[in-house]
């Protein structure tokens, strides 16, 4: 995954995924993925747990096919936090693997709302995920009269 001297140098790029109606999704290449500390959406201080520990996010920049303009590369920064960690973890469970890794193609879409826990707030926004691990071609060496003498093993 990117490092973090890599992603001071260049850049971490890449405009926000938009999860603002059911249906609104996101799907391409896992470019970096990043663990940082959640913000406050409107003032950006720092979010802490009661306890005091920082809260974390996992941010992944997607390579989409989406542009809104001219100036647009296509990154997708996705924030995993709440039920959306939920869905990228049983998405990638389903595949075998222990984590996201870069090449890899994921698959976000908000589905709907869940009930709401108190009177007066919105319920928690729901997703489902899709993971596909990257792929690794290996190219074989030809033998090449047929005898298999000259293979690496």
């Amino acid at each position: 995954m990117t490092s973090e001297a890599d992603s001071f140098l260049m850049g971490s790029g890449g405009r926000s995924a938009q999860f603002k109606d059911h249906g609104d999704q996101c799907f391409g290449t896992i470019m970096a993925a990043e663990v940082r500390q959640q913000t406050d959406f409107e003032s950006g201080a720092l979010l802490f747990w009661d306890d005091g520990k920082p809260k974390k996010q996992l941010v992944l920049t997607l390579l989409t096919d989406e542009r809104s303009d001219e100036d647009d590369d296509g990154l997708r920064r996705v924030y995993i936090k709440g039920q959306m960690t939920k869905a990228v973890a049983e998405a990638v469970r389903k595949t075998g693997e222990r984590g996201v890794r870069e090449g890899g193609r994921l698959f976000v879409r908000y589905v709907k709302d869940a009930e709401p826990t108190r009177k007066g707030l919105s319920g928690a926004k729901q997703y489902i995920a899709k993971y596909q691990p990257p792929t690794y071609e290996v190219e074989v060496p030809l033998d090449d009269d047929g005898d298999g003498d000259d293979l690496p093993f």
